[in-house]
């Protein structure tokens, strides 16, 4: 009888200890899988008087480790690939900078360093996006990229602000684009609409559809 009390007790105790370090295993391994965040971006330019253009982003953050690649951002059929590291400094003034490095090819070939900031205050927000690209064949091609957005929330998920931008994406008279935005999310879903050079024979517009998982 006490041989198979103590028999009993022994399996209860290895089960006990089997199904904790389950347990443990499986946090650490969702903790794991969850630390990672991810973000696919199109963004399609409506030129009213030339070909419209279809962009992609995506990224992936690990901790301190970002990742990124994009299709038709430096210039029509060119791809470019990032690696860079997450910076992240205050509380109610939250500053967030990533500098990154990375090649760019197809129709234009070279070396991008770049760095993105967002700061956010409240219901405010800012955001800048900025590179150079070093060509490897011709340094005439050498150009200096910025996409800069300035918004608040007006409700909960409704947003509203400022645009500006520089690329060499498409030809205009502006040297810097300028516009408006309005945006929308839900969820883990993102809409933005922006408009650039109203009232200027260079008006275009950008459709943004993004999701974060």
């Amino acid at each position: 009888m006490r041989i198979a009390l103590l028999l009993l007790l022994t399996i209860s105790c290895l089960a006990s200890s089997t199904f904790a370090q389950q347990e443990n295993t499986d946090s650490l391994k969702k903790d794991s899988a969850s630390s990672w965040s991810f973000s696919v971006e199109s963004d399609y330019y409506i030129f009213p008087y030339d070909q419209n253009i279809l962009m992609f982003i995506g990224t992936a953050d690990h901790k301190m480790l970002h990742l990124e690649a994009r299709y038709n951002y430096e210039n029509r059929n060119t791809a470019s690939v990032f690696g860079g590291l997450n910076f992240t400094f205050g509380n109610q003034l939250q500053l967030l900078l990533t500098p990154m490095v990375g090649i760019a090819f197809g129709s234009l070939n070279g070396l991008v360093p770049g760095l993105e900031v967002d700061l956010t205050y409240k219901t405010f927000y800012f955001n800048s996006q900025s590179e150079y690209l070093f060509d490897f064949t011709q340094k005439e091609n050498d150009f200096a990229y910025t996409y800069l957005q300035l918004g608040t929330s007006l409700f909960k998920h409704l947003e509203v602000g400022l645009a500006g931008q520089r690329t060499r994406l498409y030809q205009s008279s502006l040297d810097l684009q300028r516009g408006i935005y309005l945006g929308y999310s839900f969820h883990n879903l993102n809409a933005l609409f922006t408009t650039f050079n109203l009232f200027t024979d260079s008006y275009f517009f950008i459709a943004t559809l993004s999701i974060d998982f």
